[in-house]
């Protein structure tokens, strides 16, 4: 599960499981994050970026897709999957 934290002085955390965080297509997803690595998972591509929040997140592309470090790459999610946790 990872976290995103709205805003600076927001209290409101929304939660996903990673795999409802997807590589978009150029200006098609929800923010931007610098791609730290990346690995080739047979169908897919796993990688591991960070820059909108406060921890590096996983997120995968479709297929055998090349990403270099320091490459900045839009992230969509499934805004269905989106939850809160009540405390």
């Amino acid at each position: 599960m990872e976290n995103l934290r709205l805003g600076d002085t927001s209290d409101l955390e929304v939660h996903f499981r990673p795999e409802h965080a997807v590589v978009a297509e150029h200006d098609q997803g929800h923010f931007k994050m610098k791609v730290v690595s990346s690995f080739f998972m047979g169908d897919r591509t796993r990688l591991i970026v960070n820059g909108a929040m406060p921890i590096p997140l996983k997120v995968e592309a479709h297929g055998r897709q090349c990403f270099t470090k320091a490459q900045i790459v839009d992230i969509k999610l499934d805004l269905q999957s989106l939850f809160t946790i009540d405390e």
